[in-house]
């Protein structure tokens, strides 16, 4: 496959092609852009491929819980993430992220070391959030895979910049991005680019 920023490939024969273990993905974008429907999709797409039981970290969720929430997708949900994960936790996913690992987040320190320590654990971190530049920068930089919807705000771009390889003409394309199309940075395949239309259904 060529790693050309602007090449247009179908969205799953990357960005679910492999569910690796033992990484942090981060999701980012405007609101009303995909964000939180990709995430929707990778746990769905977990749960069909069996791959083990999942938590999800989910604010907004309600009794009873409606098909657009994480929570409703999750075999355990709870507002607040635990200080530590239960062993038998293979994916953990958290929308609004800089709410708990944020460079204002106080609140949760347990959250933020599960960046470093999930690695010795055979668990993988989905998380999202709308702001990438409040994500503290030693969790970031420890994310495998950005999968980056539009975002315009000049802080975040600096923030995405800072990503091995990612360039001010690519900040210009994720700028423009329209709904439902990504930009996949990612450690191992470096320079894809997805558009990406949801398949999600209630």
């Amino acid at each position: 496959m060529s790693n050309s920023p602007f090449e247009l490939v179908p969205f799953g024969t990357v960005a679910h092609g492999s569910l690796r273990e033992h990484e942090l993905h981060l999701v980012v974008g405007m609101p009303g852009h995909g964000k939180t429907v990709y995430m929707l999709n990778f746990m769905a797409e977990w749960r069909a491929r069996n791959l083990g039981k999942s938590l999800a970290v989910d604010l907004e969720a309600r009794e009873p819980i409606g098909d657009g929430y994480l929570a409703r997708w999750a075999d355990v949900w709870c507002r607040e993430p635990p200080e530590e994960l239960p062993d038998w936790v293979r994916l953990m996913v958290c929308d609004e992220a800089h709410e708990y690992v944020g460079t204002q987040a106080v609140k949760y320190p347990g959250m933020e070391s599960l960046a470093s320590s999930h690695r010795h654990k055979p668990v993988m971190l989905l998380w999202g959030t709308q702001r990438p530049n409040q994500i503290k920068r030693d969790v970031w930089a420890k994310a495998k895979r950005v999968v980056i919807f539009r975002v315009i705000d000049s802080s975040d771009h600096r923030r995405l910049l800072e990503l091995p390889g990612l360039e001010r003409k690519h900040i210009d394309v994720i700028s423009r991005l329209p709904p439902g199309f990504a930009a996949v940075w990612d450690l191992h395949e470096t320079g894809i680019w997805l558009p990406w239309v949801p398949q999600w259904e209630s």
